[in-house]
């Protein structure tokens, strides 16, 4: 990927954030004056394909250190990672439920480096293998007769199973080189929180939904890992990602 092409992801990515906490903000607000029929509870599956990343003070200072070498420019990686769980909805009121949900989540981060007087470019990523289990705050309303419109917010709780995968690639105009390890984790308890909005369609007796959710860990798995290929180190690097869900639910 080169340097333009993560930019302009960057900057993708940053204006998803926003278009996703503009409107949970927007959701919290007018929910309260939204009709909506008696509680009723659900269960249900979904989906999810997301963009992971990095973040944090360490990480964000690693990146600018290995940017300052001459001769080399360095970005954050934003690899695709997808997410599947079972969710239960528990009525509470009106326009307010309770979501536990359990899944399996393949998250990442890392970063990608390019000679600037060249082509040539290292990408140096890690894989995560969670069991997820959010629970969310889910304030809703309906609007006409089919649609509901709910936010998203809440705390999540991650359990690493397995090392972490570390993947080195190495692309040049002659050659791509690859190399993968394993990495044992620090910490394989990882806290975080969600915040989101959705939208659920009634059809036959069931509910189609629609969500964008961006989470955020707030500990790392580790407290210090080398990137490879890069000579470089990091602490504590924080994942994060942005994604959009696809599920169904039934009344129980």
């Amino acid at each position: 990927m080169c340097r333009d092409d993560t930019e302009a992801l960057r900057s993708l990515m940053k204006l998803t954030k926003i278009s996703i906490i503009a409107p949970v903000l927007g959701v919290f607000l007018l929910l309260s004056a939204v009709q909506t029929p008696a509680q009723t509870s659900y269960v249900g599956v979904k989906g999810g394909i997301f963009a992971g990343f990095y973040g944090g003070e360490d990480w964000k200072d690693t990146i600018s250190e290995i940017d300052g070498q001459t001769g080399v420019s360095a970005e954050n990686a934003f690899r695709a990672g997808f997410a599947l769980s079972g969710l239960v909805e528990i009525g509470v009121s009106r326009t307010f439920s309770i979501q536990p949900e359990i899944g399996y989540a393949r998250r990442s981060g890392g970063v990608v480096t390019e000679e600037d007087d060249s082509d040539n470019e290292q990408q140096s990523l890690f894989m995560y293998d969670l069991i997820e289990i959010p629970l969310f705050l889910k304030p809703h309303g309906r609007i006409g007769d089919h649609l509901t419109l709910y936010g998203l917010l809440g705390p999540r709780v991650s359990f690493l199973f397995g090392d972490v995968t570390a993947r080195g690639r190495e692309e040049t105009d002659n050659d791509t080189t690859t190399t993968t390890s394993e990495r044992t984790p620090d910490n394989t308890v990882l806290f975080g929180g969600s915040v989101g909005a959705g939208l659920a369609g009634d059809v036959n007796g069931a509910r189609i939904l629609f969500e964008a959710l961006y989470s955020r860990h707030f500990n790392s798995a580790f407290e210090e890992v080398d990137l490879l290929g890069q000579n470089e180190t990091t602490k504590r690097p924080i994942l994060n990602s942005i994604g959009l869900w696809l599920g169904v639910d039934f009344p129980i």
